[in-house]
């Protein structure tokens, strides 16, 4: 049998550049390379013109001659390779084709404890221009970069410089804006795919800066909230590895301050379009915002997410790509999910509704439904709301008429799109509560309302139990209780 080696062309390189990174995704690629390292601080720097370039400076173990080549040489390590738990790698691809996506030129400047510093370029022009897959080796001295001497001053570590970005925008006038756009994207990605490394205990985070500034963790469940709730843990054992899957219930978007609320914001996303499963490798995340087709992505929903924490072990089980951003969970897994989607997603719904009572055709709701057809429903003013009925009994007819028409005009201009349009933008009702005493007055005058229509002032105050804010409301009726038993007292006194 006659064999034959065919080397790949050279423009191999210049095909690898479409593979559909994103600069925030193809940086948190390298980021990977950095932790794998035992990095424990990360600095990036988006520079822009003259002279436009981005680095990535590390402190982790760095590299020696023979591993840098390793690692500058297309897969170079294998994906069944052994790898330790910290190794965010998966084809040994990430840091030539994250690269490539972005920039024609790669240099890599790295050293181990105390040695010297070693320097590759990959330059996708020379390569085009001999047809040749030329690796250059060059001197420290010549690299043109104020992190260099930061890296000599260190221990150890690795330097990432990308030149010729000629992904970032196509006009040089808007050169620096489009950057300066994806520095902030980049940070608020890093923030949120490397937050559990960012807010970890201090003996293993990592810290990152950005053009000086520090990348605060996004952490997508709320944790530090006391209203955040977590369910317990279930470990799912497969053949090559356990699962561990964690359902966190979020508070209720009215009880988010403006800094939680910056959490979307950060990462781009309403609550309803970032529900879903959050699947972590090694604790970075990979995937968030599905449920795998196993639950729609609806209103009441939306505050319902699941942590999934996987080894690497199993990435063959996930289909783990080279972004390591599509994932599809193995099917031993998927039924074990399937059974926690309803109990996660009712959950949800119960939080969503809390805040808004649930209206029902009783003599105790303001509003009232009123079915016309099939699927079709009028919300009306209940006309037999205690309260009406009090203020009727006080009008003569031409006042009742008026009142009626004006009624009238509230349930035709119902802004019920335009309330579903803030909600599901992620705005809430004011949630500005009353206090105590501004709800104990409250229910003193709905008392003065109600007292002719009722034989005795307790019989009164039970009336007012059923009205908003009280029957909905454990702070209101709270403080209802302690008005009655003061009001009772003094009534009790009186006889």
């Amino acid at each position: 049998m006659e064999q034959e080696e065919l080397p790949p062309e050279a423009q191999l390189l210049e095909s690898l550049r479409a593979v559909g990174y994103s600069l925030e995704t193809a940086v948190a690629d390298i980021v990977d390379n950095s932790i794998s390292a035992l990095a424990t601080k990360i600095d990036l720097e988006f520079r822009g013109l003259p002279k436009p370039h981005l680095s990535i400076l590390d402190n982790g173990e760095g590299m020696t001659k023979i591993e840098l080549r390793i690692a500058m040489r297309l897969a170079g390590k294998s994906r069944s390779s052994d790898r330790t738990p910290a190794d965010l790698g998966r084809f040994g691809l990430g840091l030539k084709t994250a690269s490539f996506s972005q920039a024609k030129r790669l240099t890599v400047a790295t050293k181990v404890r105390n040695g010297p510093i070693h320097v590759a370029v990959w330059d996708l022009d020379l390569i085009e221009r001999e047809n040749r897959w030329i690796l250059q080796w060059i001197d420290p001295r010549d690299v043109d970069s104020d992190h260099l001497k930061v890296l000599e001053g260190r221990p150890s570590g690795t330097l990432v410089l990308w030149e010729q970005l000629d992904q970032v925008s196509s006009a040089l006038k808007t050169f620096d804006a489009e950057l300066r756009d994806q520095a902030l994207r980049t940070s608020d990605h890093l923030a949120l795919v490397f937050h559990r490394f960012i807010d970890a205990p201090k003996a293993s985070r990592v810290s990152f800066t950005l053009n000086g500034q520090i990348v605060e963790a996004i952490d997508p469940f709320f944790s530090k909230m006391q209203a955040t709730v977590k369910r317990p843990t279930t470990a799912v054992s497969l053949n090559n590895g356990t699962v561990e899957v964690t359902p966190f219930i979020l508070p209720h978007i009215s009880q988010l301050t403006k800094s939680d609320a910056k959490v979307l914001e950060a990462m781009r996303k309403r609550f309803k379009d970032s529900q879903g499963f959050y699947v972590y490798r090694g604790k970075r995340l990979i995937s968030y915002g599905s449920w795998f087709r196993l639950s729609p992505k609806t209103e009441l929903a939306k505050m319902a997410r699941v942590r999934v924490d996987t080894p690497s072990s199993l990435d063959r089980d996930w289909k783990l790509g080279i972004m390591k951003s599509s994932v599809e969970p193995p099917p031993e897994l998927r039924k074990v999910l399937a059974r926690i989607v309803p109990n996660i997603v009712g959950d949800s719904r119960r939080v969503v509704m809390r805040k808004g009572s649930k209206l029902s055709n009783t003599a105790d709701s303001a509003w009232a439904f009123r079915e016309v057809g099939p699927k079709l429903f009028k919300l009306e003013v209940n006309r037999e709301h205690p309260l009406l009925i009090a203020l009727t009994s006080k009008l003569s007819e031409m006042q009742i008429s008026s009142l009626d028409l004006y009624l009238g005009q509230i349930e035709s201009g119902v802004p019920a799109v335009e309330l579903l349009n803030r909600l599901s933008a992620d705005q809430a009702f004011d949630s500005l509560e009353p206090d105590r005493n501004e709800l104990q007055s409250l229910a003193s005058r709905m008392m003065t309302e109600l007292r002719g229509a009722f034989a005795s002032p307790e019989h009164a105050l039970d009336a007012v139990y059923q009205l908003e804010p009280f029957v909905s409301d454990p702070f209101a009726r709270e403080a209802l209780d302690t008005w009655r038993e003061k009001l009772l007292d003094g009534v009790q006194s009186n006889e």
